[in-house]
């Protein structure tokens, strides 16, 4: 049974940053012959239109989500499940890791196929935060049977989720498997199968036949990676969604410099869990990036490689203590997701979403998270909080050795005034030029200094309140001078420090390690990976119990800035 029911003035509810999120509570009651009560429901909607765009371009083929009738740019995080026990998250747990992500200027979540229909408590969240969801069935990373007993389940699942969560307002897309057409094709499964079911029919029949009846009006598509056109690769570039992995497992993150993607929905590079976190693992603080207690945390079979890899990439005196270790692997990621994002950012017109792996843990991993398990912040979130803002500097610009992206995912223009100063790697200002520049809405605008001088590092642009630089010489082909800072001041409160930090030269990256501290596993800094030219000032707070009894002469040994650990 179905009807239709009017709501006369009901307001839309949209994506955070594009409108507001009202909802509505509606109550349902079936009454029998007799006027008895029979059934009853009630649910809190929101009114929207969503659509997914799959129309041929210049490009090969957009794959864009539109609510109300406008493209949202999907910019935001894998979700998988909150711990390894579901039943063990709370509901302030998942609230929590949700305004994380939305902190960040994260506009989607894609719940991972490896994991569940999530919670109702994690739809409230996305639905009064205006976080839009895709989600997977649960099926990734292997074939599956298409027996009728299986077939059967699948339909019992797909019924049972879209009358569970099928009203949500944040509920934007449902998605098949995850990486299993892509498996199929370069796995080794079709030899190993043989003309055998592995799926297919449940991604491409069953599934949508469900949606159909039930969920029509919902866009769907049978996997991720995927390419709408049969003939095409599942992760062809030119259209559908695509995984980057070979970055992490093969090359670096410089390459992603080379990607192109219509919809990149996953990608990732690892770094450990924050060092309280860390340290509660293993039992003892490591040692150095070798110690074998560190091994239990890593379950990519190259992943202690791969982060090894990393540090000889980009830091030109590897550490080997513990802690140097910890902030060299903490500092790669950040770098990873700034470049990765900034991409495909970069491609502003041609890709229309990027979605990190990932953003939450349920043990204490070495992993791709920029949450850790305690729900502490890796120095990736941050990197994160820059880059995924509505409005944001790229360090990048399509084919433009030496341009900058900025770009405006806000219905309204952007008013950019500033400047463009070409550096050295001490921070000596070789050529400014002022910027002023008016970027469209929902659009992009790149900028490039008239002339980039001999002797050149890097390209800082203030853009307002933002600034972020471009690094033209590669980490290890700088000679990397000492950084040098200065505490100028540290007020203190309870619960809170602000420490005032002068660069006497130029300071890339710099970052505040209060974690580090015994007591201050929790402690938590508004800013970090601050990039400060000579004669430059910061102002960074660190909030926790108990900070303000740390004695202030530890707060210099907890900056770093390229000075005792090197990494500039």
């Amino acid at each position: 049974m179905s009807f239709e029911l009017e709501v006369p003035g009901a307001s839309r509810w949209d994506v955070r940053g594009r409108g507001e999120q009202p909802l509505y509570d509606v109550s349902v009651e079936a009454i029998g012959a007799h006027g008895e009560a029979i059934d009853a429901a009630a649910r809190r909607v929101g009114f929207r239109a969503v659509a997914l765009v799959q129309e041929p371009d210049a490009a090969g083929r957009r794959f864009e989500i539109h609510v109300n009738g406008a493209r949202v740019w999907a910019r935001g995080f894998n979700w998988i499940p909150a711990d390894v026990l579901p039943e063990r998250v709370t509901r302030e747990r998942v609230r929590s890791l949700v305004a994380e992500a939305a902190a960040t200027g994260a506009t989607m979540l894609r719940v991972w196929g490896g994991g569940i229909i999530e919670s109702d408590d994690f739809y409230d969240a996305c639905d009064e935060l205006g976080i839009l969801v895709w989600q997977d069935y649960s099926f990734a990373c292997a074939a599956y049977a298409e027996d009728e007993d299986q077939v059967a389940r699948v339909r019992r699942e797909v019924e049972d989720a879209v009358v569970r969560v099928g009203h949500r307002a944040s509920l934007a897309l449902w998605c098949g498997c995850n990486e299993n057409l892509w498996g199929y094709e370069d796995w080794g499964w079709k030899e190993k199968l043989n003309g055998a079911g592995w799926g297919a029919h449940l991604y491409h029949d069953v599934i949508p036949g469900v949606l159909a009846a039930l969920d029509p009006h919902r866009p769907y598509i049978p996997g991720s990676p995927f390419s709408p056109d049969p003939d095409r690769h599942p992760n062809d570039e030119t259209q559908g969604t695509t995984h980057h992995w070979d970055t992490w497992d093969q090359l670096d993150y410089v390459h992603f410099e080379d990607k192109r993607s219509r919809f990149a929905s996953e990608f990732g590079w690892q770094a450990p869990a924050s060092w309280a976190t860390l340290v509660t693992g293993i039992g003892h603080e490591p040692t150095s990036g070798a110690d074998p207690d560190l091994q239990r945390l890593q379950k990519h079979p190259e992943g202690a490689a791969a982060l090894d890899r990393a540090i000889a990439d980009h830091v030109p005196h590897p550490p080997t203590d513990g802690r140097g270790w910890y902030l060299a692997t903490q500092l790669v990621q950040a770098r990873a997701l700034r470049a990765a994002i900034g991409r495909f950012r970069s491609l502003h017109d041609t890709c229309s979403g990027a979605l990190w792996w990932q953003l939450d843990d349920c043990w204490p991993a070495m992993s791709w998270s920029v949450i850790d398990a305690a729900g502490r912040r890796k120095l990736a979130w941050y990197a994160a909080a820059e880059v995924m803002a509505a409005r944001a500097v790229i360090t990048t610009a399509d084919g433009d050795p030496h341009g900058l992206t900025l770009v405006n995912d806000v219905p309204e223009a952007w008013q950019v005034t500033g400047r463009l100063a070409v550096v050295d790697e001490r921070g000596t200002i070789l050529h400014e030029d002022r910027l002023d520049v008016t970027v469209p809405a929902d659009g992009h605008a790149v900028v490039r200094p008239t002339v980039v001088p001999a002797g050149a590092a890097a390209i800082v642009v203030d853009a307002g309140e933002l600034r972020a630089a471009r690094w033209i010489v590669p980490d290890l082909a700088l000679s990397h001078p000492e950084a040098a800072l200065e505490i100028e001041a540290v007020e203190v409160a309870r619960g809170r420090v602000d420490i005032a930090v002068r660069a006497e030269s130029l300071v890339r990256d710099l970052v505040i390690l209060a974690e580090t501290e015994p007591g201050l596993g929790d402690a938590c800094a508004d800013r970090q990976l601050v990039l400060l030219l000579p004669g430059e000032r910061a102002t960074l707070t660190v909030r926790g119990e108990g900070v303000e009894a740390l004695d202030p002469s530890r707060w210099a040994c907890l900056l770093a800035a390229g000075t005792a650990l090197r990494i500039s």
